[in-house]
Order: C-alpha cells, then sequence, then structure tokens
C-alpha cells in the first residue's frame, strides 16, 4: 500500500482571513511599536501590519487577505511569516478540506488512493 501524502498547500486561509483589531487599531500599534517596540500589544506586528490588506468588515470581524500570498498560493515570505500564519489552524481542524496543515483527503481523493492500492 502506498504512503498517504499531504497535499499542497494551495494558501486558502491566506486569501481571505479574519483578525480581532481593526486596520486602524493594527496601524496604531505599528506606530507605536516603531517609536518603542515593546508598547506593542500585538503579536509579530512588525511582519502583521505591512502585510494585511483589509477586505471587509463582518459583524465586528475585519477579515483581511494577505500581500505576500502569491497566485499559486505559496507564500512570498513563508521561512519569515508571523506566529499567527504558522499556528494555523491551532487545535482545531482547517475548515478547507484540502488543508496541508491536517493532511485531510476529501472522501472523494480518499476513495481513489484506496482503489489504486
Amino acid at each position: 500500500m502506498k504512503e498517504e501524502t499531504n497535499p499542497r498547500c494551495t494558501g486558502h486561509c491566506c486569501r481571505g482571513f479574519a483578525v480581532e483589531n481593526s486596520y486602524e487599531e493594527i496601524w496604531e500599534d505599528f506606530r507605536r511599536w516603531r517609536k518603542n517596540p515593546s508598547t506593542s500589544t500585538i503579536k509579530d506586528i512588525y511582519l502583521l501590519a505591512p502585510m494585511l490588506v483589509p477586505i471587509r468588515e463582518i459583524k465586528g470581524e475585519w477579515l483581511y487577505t494577505c500581500k505576500h500570498l502569491k497566485k499559486n498560493g505559496d507564500c512570498a515570505i513563508y521561512e519569515y511569516r508571523p506566529q499567527m500564519c504558522r499556528d494555523f489552524p491551532g487545535d482545531e481542524p482547517c475548515p478547507f478540506g484540502l488543508c496541508a496543515s491536517h493532511g485531510h483527503k476529501n472522501i472523494f481523493q480518499k476513495i481513489i488512493a484506496w482503489l489504486r492500492t
């Protein structure tokens, strides 16, 4: 039987994600950080603020995309990405069925893999 491989990351989570802070709050924190890094309240603000592209606010959550996401789904700053990117999706399963973070496969892919054995 062939060993199962994880699917390639397609950057779904980077196309649109929620951050609990508004764009204005993030940039206020970034400006504080530039004056005195110890005053920042947002982790990795020096990476986070410049990478965010606001999409819209929905029910008190701010949705963003990442300016470092390439068209093919690769991260242009993968080696230097912020901690929130490294930690995604955390303890919860990724909402995207083909996410490489957990190696999930949809049922159709599982059936094909089983038939090939």
